[in-house]
């Protein structure tokens, strides 16, 4: 999260400071990113982003936040309308998939789906779905599987093998523009974590 210099800025000088950081991150993965690149294009001295932000993941985390409260607004919404966790993933599928008028940022976001390694999925899954509001939902969806005998500890399991198999189908999108290769991949992936659940 960002410090409180950073919150103490007006909004706009803010949002400049975040679509600035959101449009570099876009260029690549994020790993190969240095601090001078995100300092020069967010047009600030290195000492500033420092007072501002820990590092480039602590900055790219709250770059990512509209994302998260996206991605629990409509996981929330298909838990209210009962649907297991693999319809939801199929749902999120869909959305992501293809770019959204409302989703200022969805470059950004595909470009992150697109350059996911296991330590920046690590990173978003602690940042998004370990927070108390996932963890009501991870509590939701736990109902329809208490019934298969199957633990809270597995059923976490379950979800983050969901969101990796989500994940990579998205970035396969993203990098051939093939979604109904993509979605036959993620099928394919649900139907084994279903078979290993029943």
């Amino acid at each position: 999260m960002p410090k409180e210099a950073f919150l103490k800025l007006n909004r706009k000088k803010r949002d400049r400071l975040l679509d600035s950081a959101r449009e570099v991150f876009s260029r690549g993965d994020i790993e190969e990113l240095s601090t001078s690149d995100i300092v020069s294009a967010m047009k600030i001295s290195r000492a500033s982003f420092y007072l501002y932000f820990n590092d480039k993941e602590d900055l790219f985390l709250y770059c990512m936040e509209s994302f998260g409260l996206l991605l629990y607004e409509k996981l929330h919404e298909a838990a209210s309308e009962k649907k297991t966790i693999f319809d939801c993933a199929l749902s999120l599928f869909d959305f992501y998939a293809e770019p959204q008028l409302g989703l200022k940022d969805f470059q950004f976001v595909g470009n992150i789906f697109c350059n996911m390694n296991a330590k920046m999925s690590r990173q978003l899954m602690s940042h998004f779905l370990d927070t108390p509001k996932f963890k009501e939902l991870k509590e939701l969806y736990y109902k329809n599987y208490k019934e298969k005998n199957v633990s809270m500890m597995s059923f976490g399991c379950l979800v983050d093998l969901l969101f990796q198999s989500l994940i990579s189908s998205i970035a396969f999108v993203q990098q051939t523009g093939d979604k109904q290769t993509a979605k036959e991949m993620l099928l394919h992936k649900i139907n084994i974590l279903k078979n290993g659940i029943q």
